[in-house]
């Protein structure tokens, strides 16, 4: 949340400033600090892929599913 306030703040002190909406300070200020964010991303390491995540509705997977009914979960 204090992320959220901080951020509010600046986008606020902006609008006030320059005369903007919130929402054309909001976009001004997130394209400043998208930059910054881009190149944090950049900075780390890319993981390995991995395997996508079983499908599951609830917390039944589909291999349990077709295990159990012999119905997929699609089905």
């Amino acid at each position: 949340m204090t992320r959220a306030r901080a951020l509010k703040q600046i986008i606020r002190a902006r609008a006030e400033k320059t005369g903007e909406r919130y929402t054309t300070a909001r976009r001004h200020v997130l394209n400043t600090l998208a930059p910054a964010a881009r190149t944090a991303r950049l900075a780390m390491p890319e993981k390995a892929s991995a395997a996508p995540p079983p499908a599951t509705k609830g917390s039944i997977t589909d291999e349990k599913s077709r295990e159990k009914t012999g119905h997929g979960l699609d089905h």
